[in-house]
């Protein structure tokens, strides 16, 4: 008779356990409380994303499972006649206002063919404005770039794998389309599962539509489905180039480097960095005792360093490759962590990394940054800019 509680006992000791596994061993769910699935995707599933709003084209994606790191595509939107955005370099209009037949549009208009060649304007020689907007209508568009995504680029591969909404709406019939701008909308979002030819997955593809007004963005599949989301995968993929690009120069901390090497024209000077008073200075190796002001100043002003512009990979800036000028190379225990080159094209200042993908365009005042080097690297004193 005492082996029966015994057992029960037991018996409810293993299903407690059982139990217990299976909680903790179930996937979490995912999205906000309330949401729904998109789409029947697993955790990860989705490997690549995929925007056009018909005038730009944003791609994010990873090259494989093993390179974690995430990459952003910027290019022009493929459903555009010309890389200007569908109209000419004239803004649509030929240099002579639409006089000469040869160059105007097919579709300006009698009054554009009929406007003087000043435009009704006579612009003054020295108000700058035909060179203004002659450097406008003559600059290039970028070239597609890829560029290294940050985090909030990671975040939205995850977001996406699975989709989630925030409401399903069903089946949408026309004259709801057509409310929600969905009939009339160029943009197009398309999630991939695969990662190549070799692994082609699945590929679902849906109609947005962010109407004025309304409490997000909505989702229309092929079949009709329609779905609302959050309006920050659309900001996000709308601004790709401010919201999803890495714009950092390095991936370490400003406290990590205790030594960093000056390279100018063929000649080196080393420096340690060291933490005096819970603050960072900068001394010659030669006198790592005697902190100097200068060299603490400048290495600072490096450091913080922020690209006007990012470049894609491999891509050469349009003034021409830059011409080195300066380089800084940091290490820690006698490990290197990083460098930076500064090198100038043109007019232009730019700076590469070992942690961006290419060349950075950098503000007109970093050319100080080399008069600074220069001092600091013959030892005399400067004012930092």
């Amino acid at each position: 008779m005492r082996g029966r509680p015994v057992l029960a006992q037991v018996a409810v000791a293993a299903g407690a356990l059982a139990l217990a596994a299976v909680v903790w061993l179930r996937p979490p769910r995912q999205g906000a409380p309330g949401e729904v699935p998109v789409a029947s995707l697993g955790r990860g599933e989705v490997k690549a994303v995929f925007w056009d709003d018909g005038s730009h084209r944003v791609d994010v994606f990873r090259v494989s499972d093993s390179d974690r790191t995430v990459w952003v595509r910027i290019a022009t939107s493929p459903s555009l006649q010309a890389p200007d955005g569908g109209a000419g370099a004239d803004g649509g209009v030929a240099a002579d206002a639409g006089t000469a037949p040869q160059g105007s549009r097919p579709d300006a208009g009698p009054a554009a063919r009929a406007a003087p060649a000043d435009a009704g304007i006579r612009a003054r020689a020295d108000a700058g404005l035909p060179d203004a907007l002659r450097a406008v209508r003559e600059a290039p568009p970028p070239p597609p770039r890829d560029l290294r995504g940050n985090e909030v680029a990671e975040q939205l591969l995850d977001r996406v794998s699975p989709p989630m909404a925030t409401r399903d709406l069903g089946i949408a019939t026309p004259e709801r389309r057509s409310d929600l701008g969905l009939a009339a909308s160029s943009k197009r979002l398309r999630l991939d599962t695969g990662q190549g030819p070799s692994a082609p997955g699945r590929s679902l593809e849906y109609a947005v539509s962010t109407p004025p007004g309304a409490a997000g963005a909505y989702l229309l599949a092929p079949d009709g489905h329609l779905w609302l989301v959050q309006e920050s995968l659309v900001q996000d993929l709308s601004a790709a180039a401010s919201r999803l690009v890495d714009r950092r120069l390095h991936a370490f901390r400003a406290d990590e480097p205790d030594a960093l090497q000056l390279q100018l024209d063929g000649r080196t000077r080393a420096f340690v960095v060291r933490k005096v008073q819970g603050a960072t200075r900068v001394a010659p190796a030669e006198n790592p005792d005697d902190p100097s002001a200068d060299a603490t100043a400048w290495a600072e002003r490096v450091w913080r360093l922020a690209p006007l512009e990012v470049l894609g990979r491999g891509e050469t800036p349009r003034e021409g490759t830059p011409a080195l000028s300066v380089r800084v190379e940091y290490s820690r225990d006698r490990r290197p962590l990083g460098f930076l080159e500064l090198g100038r094209a043109g007019p232009e200042w730019y700076a590469r990394t070992e942690h961006t993908s290419g060349w950075v365009r950098l503000p007109p005042q970093s050319a100080t940054v080399r008069e600074q080097a220069e001092r600091l690297e013959a030892g005399a004193p400067f004012t930092p800019r």
